[in-house]
């Protein structure tokens, strides 16, 4: 990271960012070529250690790449705020940001799998009272992300 002095290093103020933000984007390498789709997202955040779940359909373009590169990268960032300038150089923007790397593998246990859309669930609604159907479970399809390395950011005022 260049600029170090924006660097969060407290755990809390990452897990802050985590259940604040809405989407996380993930990027897979599809034969040397970027692909880049916007989730939505659920967390475990214990420790330093960070683990993201996803839920999406049992096919597509994702699901394709990750047969033949399980390597992933994300970036999840909220609080943006344009800060004007005199001149055009003097614009900036305020953000908090949580980006990093890890292996996405997609979840068949049903216990790790309803695990998974519970962190999903409780990430937008607060809630993690919600029961699953083993019928509807069949037919979703959960990844997870065990996040190798990620750094936090800041370029908001302590």
């Amino acid at each position: 990271m260049r600029r170090t002095d924006r660097q969060i290093h407290d755990g809390e103020m990452v897990e802050s960012i985590l259940r604040q933000a809405q989407v996380c984007h993930l990027a897979l390498v599809d034969r040397g070529a970027p692909y880049l789709v916007a989730l939505n997202y659920g967390f475990h955040f214990q420790e330093n250690q960070l683990t993201l779940y996803f839920h999406c359909a049992r096919d597509g373009r994702k699901l394709d790449i990750l047969r033949s590169n399980d390597s992933g990268y994300f970036f999840i960032d909220t609080d943006h705020r344009l800060v004007e300038g005199q001149s055009a150089c003097q614009w900036s923007m305020k953000y908090r940001s949580v980006a990093g790397s890890g292996r996405v593998e997609t979840v068949d246990d049903e216990v790790l799998k309803v695990e998974g859309l519970l962190r999903i669930m409780e990430h937008h609604s607060g809630r993690t009272d919600f029961e699953f159907d083993s019928r509807v479970l069949e037919h979703v399809l959960v990844l997870r992300m065990r996040v190798d390395a990620f750094t936090a950011k800041s370029n908001h005022p302590a």
